[in-house]
């Protein structure tokens, strides 16, 4: 999906709707896990880590602190910093 289209309905409460959710950000995580990885598989397989922690812990959104993407955002962060994460 374009930046400019409109983002899905709440797919942090509804699982079916993931599927949305993870196709209207899947460039924009490749892009970021782009950064500090060169390597096509490493950033596959990093950009697949985030959405299943996205997955796993989409309870934790709450949408008085932000926006999803910017949640997504920190989701990435973690994966990224986390111990077993090749930089």
């Amino acid at each position: 999906m374009r930046p400019d289209q409109e983002e899905p309905g709440d797919p942090l409460t509804r699982t079916q709707a993931f599927e949305d959710f993870y196709l209207w950000h899947f460039d924009m995580m490749t892009r970021f896990v782009a950064r500090p990885t060169a390597d096509p598989h490493t950033m596959a397989d990093l950009t697949a880590e985030i959405f299943l922690a996205a997955l796993h812990s989409r309870h934790t959104y709450r949408p008085g602190r932000g926006n999803k993407t910017g949640w997504l955002y920190g989701v990435a962060r973690n994966v990224l910093g986390g111990p077993a994460t090749p930089h």
